[in-house]
């Protein structure tokens, strides 16, 4: 693809962390690709719900769909479902995470992708994070970092949305930037 004027590339921004010796560290957060989050979706899936029987209408009769078949009925709070779903959920944020650090020179994972076991792999890097000595909280400002470089911001998607209900074809204004934004960190 070819844009006149612009160059290709993905936005990046920097972040700063401290560490438990006093020092910081700054990391480089690249966007994630077009496409990336089902991607990860697609290699590490999140979980059914265990069935829990069929659909029944008020009228206490099987529900069923276009072909006469029963609807199923899932058990939405099983806890071991909620348990793999919150793991998986945690394992598609640390992907991301690896992904938009690839870009960064100075980060480096020791686990290499392994075909068809990418639920393996990501376990691995996230071994890798906690052994580093990553915090709930470094790893969520690493999140917020990706999601503002990506330009996924919770005012970005609720302006898209009313453009999208109200029949708008615009795309959020990038030149003045909300207030959560001007916390984030700087984009290069």
């Amino acid at each position: 693809m070819k844009i006149e004027g612009a160059q290709p590339g993905r936005n990046s921004t920097e972040i700063t962390l401290p560490r438990p010796d006093g020092m910081s560290m700054t990391l480089r957060v690249t966007a994630l690709p077009l496409g990336f989050w089902s991607q990860v979706q697609e290699w590490i899936p999140f979980p059914r719900p265990p069935q829990k029987g069929f659909a029944r209408g008020k009228d206490r009769e099987l529900e069923r769909d276009e072909e006469g078949r029963p609807i199923a009925a899932f058990d939405w709070q099983d806890s071991k479902y909620i348990t793999e779903r919150e793991y998986v959920g945690r394992l598609h944020n640390i992907l991301c995470v690896a992904e938009a650090l690839s870009d960064d020179p100075k980060v480096s994972f020791n686990v290499k992708p392994k075909r068809n076991r990418m639920r393996e792999y990501v376990e691995a890097i996230m071994k890798e994070f906690e052994d580093f000595g990553f915090s709930d909280g470094d790893f969520g400002r690493l999140l917020k970092a990706v999601l503002f470089a990506s330009r996924v911001t919770p005012e970005r998607i609720g302006g898209a949305r009313e453009d999208f209900l109200s029949g708008k074809d615009k795309a959020p204004s990038d030149t003045n930037p909300s207030e959560s934004e001007t916390d984030a960190p700087n984009s290069t």
